[in-house]
């Protein structure tokens, strides 16, 4: 238990309110939420490199990782 408080308190930055008054079931959603904005934005950013390029082995790669992320993210979504 204290090796969870230790490590859902890392989460806090993100935080507006005082954690100690959250509980740690607001504390693990809210890292699931970051984590979800975390993989939005790598979505976008492999899409981004995945457009720009004209080498297709590497296109095909980065389109690749961007479809992995975009699974993470449905997982999150659904654990929200």
């Amino acid at each position: 238990m204290v090796a969870r408080c230790i490590i859902a308190l890392m989460a806090i930055d993100s935080l507006h309110e005082d954690p100690g008054k959250l509980g740690l079931e607001v504390i693990d959603r809210q890292r699931a939420i970051v984590s979800l904005m975390e993989e939005l934005e790598a979505v976008d950013w492999y899409d981004q490199r995945a457009k720009a390029t004209d080498n297709s082995e590497q296109r095909a790669i980065l389109e690749h990782n961007r479809d992995e992320e975009n699974e993470v993210e449905q997982v999150l979504r659904v654990y929200i």
